[in-house]
């Protein structure tokens, strides 16, 4: 694909990214944010107008008490 008029990529990746399990919403640290928005899809499943797939930590197609412990476990980790 092209980057820019040149082809160029200023800012290459520098190493592999790897997701932070149970960092639901991306910013690196696994929270009450991350508690908070599985909390609000709580209940929800594929198909649910509130689902939420970055919730799903366990990847059952349902947001449930599983979901929930298992960022409660990871609770206060970072990348």
């Amino acid at each position: 694909y092209i980057i820019d008029d040149n082809n160029q990529d200023n800012y290459p990746l520098m190493s592999q990214y790897t997701p932070l399990f149970c960092d639901t919403n991306h910013d690196g640290k696994v929270d009450a944010e991350d508690i908070y928005t599985t909390a609000l899809n709580f209940g929800s499943h594929l198909g649910h107008p509130n689902w939420n797939w970055h919730v799903d930590v366990n990847e059952d197609d349902k947001i449930d008490i599983q979901d929930i412990y298992f960022i409660a476990v990871n609770f206060g980790k970072t990348i």
